[in-house]
């Protein structure tokens, strides 16, 4: 026996998933020669297994008397080879770097015996390590671990990494060491370091072949379950760095009730105190929470500090009485788990002021100064209830250095007077409290701080910052004496500047009379940055040629008289007032108004707020300078002029931003990406509004931009609407346009034909009004598409309407009619029933051009996709009235040979019928709409991105609105539920069908391969590559679910069919008093049940492509009551029946496209039935069938605004198929 040929027999006859399930086998060995081995075993089945593996010649060969028929060796077979290999090690044995026996000399070996990495091996390792001071400075990292294979790194701290690599082979039982450092030693630290910490993570057996199944059975031995259950039903394990890894498929399995108990039940002493919740009552109810200030006895510049603190109350009161503690950041935590919500926020807001009030009080700027205030508001306006007290600096907290203070409701506000005084002109700076009391600033009762002033015990706030800022200028000073040689420059010195924040009073400067008329004031909107984060609006009047800020109290001062002008109060508070309506925020702000530049362009706020103030001939100024906003305020000016070709017409639209011109390209462009900002040669942005985009978007869709117009189809005249409000003389043909539309939408009164009295059937009411359709096109020239249901009569239809042209136009040339080869005979009995006096030639089979001479003989000429196909450099050269194309969804692809020919076809007229127009997404729509209107929806590849993709992927329900707009004069389309009332009820069920053992069985063993058989050519060739493979896979599993027998290949995987014995019982049961269809993708399928059948004595027809006579086959069933049962092949049988005699329906696989079961339903379910309808879809539980109907469901958004869209996928991503294939 060589024992190299005997591995290489093994690996390669086995799978990976063989491999590992063997290494948990463990046989009997019986018989033992040199040239044969047999083993016994005893599984699932009542008999034990016998396995044989025999040597002869220098072949191999092994077999066991196993079920395992799925090619290749089973898990038997490879458990008994693994004995084989195991006994048969080489005799002669070295000794390894520990004295282990090894069968080779090789350096960097360790022989582990049982697989085990043992204490013997350790120790020895440990003792290569003492005394070595650089292990602390070392750490291993494992990087990789897998069977067989460890890899790992030894970090250094001051040096560079080193990788180790550890690879066993579990058949020799050598571990082989390798390490990137380079030393000559035997066997160097590292790789020693590395093994300890091998050894310690994951113990002795992780190089053991069984590490993984062993790990398995210990994990799942608290949830009572063995390695043989199906345990992978609730978790999946792995190999991975942390050892035996398993991903919970059951979220928070509990294994064991005993285990958890302690953890999910929580032990509570008294089960009352969770129902009854209250605070600690010694905090809560002794003690309270209180404010003090120090204030800082010495320099002018008003310091103070803040102390919150906690302190006991008095018995049965709210009086402070003693232990007083201030409280911190430090100490916080540890009296905040008794206070309320609102006061654990109070005493966050006064740390918060009292760190920014000591940053302010260091620093001493406006800066930190603005900070604090705001601070300091935020946490007065949460103090109301509480009490505030002072304290001088230095002195300790305790109840005798406290004083009251009381916080008093009252505007403090700054002026100064001016008053001649000898020699000098006197200005004092005083308080106003509530326009009342009076106090100069200097005075001994009135101390100022930076947020407030105390007078007495008593404090009132300041509302804005400017006070303390100027006070604090002049250092203290209650007044300041100007000599009299400045008074020339007084005024504009001094005085002007301070009158932009306070009122002065003064009989120094004389007040004019002179009175300034309104109508020479000017009203001005000034915009300004501020810090990047604002637009700052400062209003201004123009008095003459002097600026007024209105937030200012800035008096006009006359230089030539050295008089004050009063400015007119009555007419800037009118602008404020106006100011303040443009935006809800102006309400709260007063003096300075703004917003963020967000604001500004929300609902076009700056837009709409700029056209109301030029209406108002209100200036507005420095916007363009704006750096934090780059916005035109210019409204746009948009002019509009249509100029007219033969086929199109030219949209040209002007766009202007004052005297910015705007490109159309720029517009689409902007449009595409659903923005509604312009991007402006001047640098500025320039807004769209959002009404003229919604309704001009559409055009740029639709149309093609070229030399700055838009170029857009005549056949597009149902979106043109707003084009007439918008131009101020319309042109004729757009007059012409929109009269078509008219027509259109008033179809029944503007045109009303009479059937021709030569149609010997009665036309119902909605097939009159496709007749009235039919005309109103012709009459315009127009191509359209008849999309009604199946069943409700579109052959009709078009039948009379050829009459009509018949009898009244007297036309010439003939009608060509291109549909499947399946349709022919019922068009040529329709023809003959509905209306014999039209003339009809087939053109199909061998001889068929032999008749292209008599085509003037008759009225309609009938073939089909192949012929037009093969003989279209005939055909191309004729002219026909109208080419019409029967189920026209056969040229739903503008790339196929079939769409290109039938696009060469010269008629007069286009017509298409289909009952399913949009098949698979809405790109389907695209050929068919440029066969019958071409140019309708512009170019393939705009298409496809405005409609297809916008509407199929991105559920865009504009682009779907608007696409519908644009095609419904061209498609008529009705529903049974609308127009065939009288029909009886249709109802659709899935029938469930549960695989027996045997079948799941397959099932299953198929599933697996090809789950990784996909996933490595996924990873090989990529998921686009690999659609091919995966469409075999899903076809496999589908023929399992109808029946194992299906597959053809070199097992016999048996004949288990739960389909086919539900289907039987079924049929048995209601074919005394019904008829039966029964569809099915595969014929071989329909081959099991004509088999099943037959041995039932059940009548029947059959009926797929190769089937001939169709019209006979049809008959029989219709009219034979012997026969009850029809068999179908659902592509074969799906379109161009009428089979009303039937009212139970059988699809025995469900098909991607719901559309084709809805058509083969449709064979039964049309006018002519007056039984109820019964249709079951077969599905086989837990398998792809049950996921196919599931991704249909979620796949298949149907968009009623355009037509019935479904919308399948032909392809997969590899979350997908790893779901199909779960």
């Amino acid at each position: 026996m060589d024992t190299k040929s005997l591995i290489e027999y093994k690996s390669n006859g086995a799978s990976t998933v063989i491999l590992e399930k063997a290494e948990a086998i463990s046989l009997v060995n019986v018989v033992s020669t040199k040239n044969r081995y047999e083993f016994v075993y005893k599984g699932s089945e009542s008999r034990p297994y016998i396995i044989e593996v025999k040597f002869y010649d220098g072949t191999i060969n092994s077999n066991c008397t196993c079920r395992y028929n799925y090619g290749g060796l089973c898990k038997h077979e490879v458990a008994g080879i693994d004995y084989i290999l195991e006994k048969n090690k080489n005799k002669t044995q070295d000794k390894d770097l520990f004295g282990n026996t090894i069968s080779l000399k090789k350096e960097n070996v360790i022989f582990l015996e049982n697989h085990l990495l043992t204490d013997r091996i350790i120790e020895t390792l440990s003792k290569k390590l003492q005394d070595k001071y650089y292990e602390r400075y070392y750490e291993i990292k494992i990087i990789s671990l897998e069977l067989g294979k460890i890899i790992t790194v030894y970090d250094k701290i001051y040096s560079h990494e080193e990788q180790q690599v550890f690879t066993y082979d579990k058949i020799t039982n050598y571990l082989e060491t390798s390490c990137t450092c380079g030393s000559k030693k035997v066997v160097c630290e590292h790789v020693v370091r590395a093994l300890i910490t091998i050894y310690d993570k994951y113990g002795g057996n992780i190089f053991s072949p069984n590490y993984l199944n062993n790990s398995i059975e210990l994990f799942l031995e608290p949830y009572s379950m063995s390695i043989n259950d199906n345990y992978e039903k609730y978790f999946d394990f792995s190999l991975g760095v942390n050892g035996a890894e398993v991903i919970e498929k059951v979220k928070n399995f509990v294994p064991n009730l005993s285990l958890v108990k302690d953890e999910l039940i929580p032990e509570i002493k008294k089960k009352e105190s969770l129902f009854i919740l209250k605070r600690n009552p010694s905090v809560i109810d002794t003690h309270g929470l209180g404010f003090c200030f120090e204030f800082d006895t010495g320099g002018l510049k008003g310091f103070l500090s803040l102390i919150p603190f906690i302190a006991k109350f008095k018995k049965k009161t709210t009086e402070f009485a003693s232990s007083f503690n201030e409280i911190t950041e430090y100490n916080l935590m540890d009296y905040i788990k008794s206070w309320s919500n609102e006061e654990q926020l109070v005493v966050i807001k006064a740390l918060a002021f009292k760190n920014a009030n000591d940053y302010f009080s260091n620093e001493f700027n406006v800066e930190e100064l603005k900070f604090s205030f705001l601070a300091f508001q935020d946490f007065i306006k949460a103090t109301e209830k509480y009490l505030f007290f002072e304290k001088k600096s230095r002195k300790s907290l305790v109840k005798k250095n406290l004083k009251p203070l009381v916080f008093k409701n009252g505007k403090v506000r700054l002026f100064f007077t001016l008053i001649e005084n000898g020699e000098f002109y006197t200005l004092k700076c005083k308080l106003s409290i509530n326009n009342d009391k009076t106090y100069q600033i200097d005075s001994s009762s009135v101390k100022i701080y930076p947020y407030f002033v105390k007078i007495k015990e008593e404090v009132y706030l300041f509302d804005e910052l400017h006070s303390f800022i100027y006070i604090n200028k002049l250092q203290g000073r209650g007044e300041i004496n100007f000599q009299k040689k400045d008074f020339d420059k007084l005024y504009s010195e001094i005085i002007a500047p301070l009158t932009e924040h306070f009122e002065i009073k003064t009989k120094v400067y004389k007040k004019s009379k002179k009175r300034i008329n309104q109508s020479q004031l000017e009203r001005q909107v000034y915009l300004s940055d501020f810090e990047g984060e604002f637009i700052v609006f400062k209003l201004v009047v123009q008095y003459n040629d002097k600026n007024i800020l209105l937030h200012t109290k800035e008096q006009m001062f006359d230089e030539k008289t050295q008089q004050i002008i009063k400015r007119d109060e009555s007419f800037e508070n009118n602008f404020l007032e106006e100011f303040k309506e443009l935006h809800p925020d102006f309400e709260q702000q007063d003096g300075l108004f703004f917003l963020t530049p967000n604001q500004l362009i929300e609902n076009e706020w700056l837009l709409k707020a700029s056209e109301k103030l030029k209406h108002k001939s209100i200036e507005v100024f420095g916007a363009n300078d704006l750096k934090s906003f780059k916005f035109n305020l210019n409204k746009p000016t948009i002019s509009i002029s249509v100029s007219s070709d033969i086929d199109w017409f030219d949209l040209n639209i002007e766009v202007k931003f004052g005297k910015q011109k705007v490109s159309l390209n720029t517009i689409r462009k902007t449009l595409l990406n659903k923005s509604k900002y312009v991007q402006l040669d001047d640098g500025s942005i320039g807004i769209l509004s959002e009404e003229w985009l919604k309704k001009f978007s559409k055009y740029f869709k639709i149309g093609e931009v070229k030399n700055d117009k838009i170029k857009i189809s005549n056949f597009q005249f149902n979106i043109i609407d707003e084009l007439y409000n918008e131009l101020e003389t319309t042109p004729k043909f757009l007059m012409d346009l929109q009269q078509k539309r008219i027509r259109l939408l008033n179809l029944e009164t503007s045109i009303a034909v009479n059937v021709p009295k030569n149609i010997k059937a009665t036309l119902r009411p909605y097939q009159k009004e496709g007749l009235n359709w039919l005309v109103f096109l012709d009459e315009n020239n127009l191509g359209g598409c008849l999309a009604d249901d199946m069943g409700l009569g579109k052959t009709l239809q078009v039948i009379t309407f050829f009459s009509y042209l018949k009898s009244k136009k007297k036309v010439k040339n003939q009608h060509l009619v291109i549909m499947p080869t399946s349709l022919i005979f019922n068009w040529q009995k329709e023809i003959e029933n509905f209306c014999p006096s039209l003339k009809v030639i087939v053109y199909t089979g061998n001889k068929r051009k032999m008749l292209v001479n008599d085509f003037s003989k008759f009225d309609v000429i009938l073939t089909t996709y192949g012929s037009i196909l093969n003989d279209i450099e005939v055909l191309k050269e004729i002219k026909f009235n109208y080419v019409i194309l029967d189920e026209s969804q056969a040229v739903k692809n503008p790339n196929s040979k079939r769409y290109k020919a039938v696009r060469l076809l010269q008629s007069e007229n286009r017509l298409a019928l289909t009952g399913t127009p949009i098949e698979n997404n809405t790109f389907d729509l695209y050929a068919q709409m440029n066969f019958l209107n071409p140019g309708i929806l512009g170019s393939m590849s705009n298409f496809r991105k405005e409609f297809s993709e916008a509407i199929d992927k991105k559920g865009d329900k504009d682009a779907s609105s608007l696409l519908s707009n644009i095609i419904h004069p061209f498609l008529l389309r009705r529903t049974k539920e609308q127009v065939a009332t009288e029909l009886p009820e249709k109802t659709e069920t899935v029938l469930y069908c549960e695989m027996g053992l045997e079948q799941r069985r397959v099932y299953e063993v198929v599933k697996e391969e090809y789950r990784d058989y996909l996933l490595n050519k996924i990873d090989e060739h990529g998921v686009e590559k690999s659609q091919m493979y995966v469409l075999q896979g899903l076809t496999k599993l589908r023929q399992i679910c109808n029946s194992p027998e299906l597959i053809k290949d070199d097992f016999n995987h048996g004949k288990a069919s739960i389909k086919l014995d539900i289907l039987i019982e079924n049929i048995q049961n209601k074919i005394t008093n019904h008829k039966i269809l029964v569809f099915s993708q595969f014929t071989s399928m329909l081959g099991l049940i004509r088999e099943r059948l037959k041995e039932y004595d059940v009548s029947y027809e059959y009926l797929d492509g190769k089937t001939k006579d169709r019209e006979g086959i049809v008959k029989n069933f219709q009219e034979n009551d012997d026969v009850r049962v029809f068999l179908i092949s659902l592509k074969a049988g799906g379109v161009g029946l009428n089979l009303v005699a039937a009212d139970y329906v059988f699809l025995v696989d469900p098909w991607w496209n719901p559309a084709v079961e809805n058509q083969a339903i449709d064979r039964c379910y049309r006018i002519g039935q007056n039984k109820k309808v019964m249709a079951y879809k077969m599905i086989c539980k837990d398998t792809i069938e049950e996921k196919i109907t599931n991704l249909q469901n979620k796949k298949k958004q149907v968009s009623q605004s355009i037509i019935q869209v479904d919308k399948v996928e032909k392809s997969f991503n590899t979350e997908q198929i790893k779901e199909l294939f779960s």
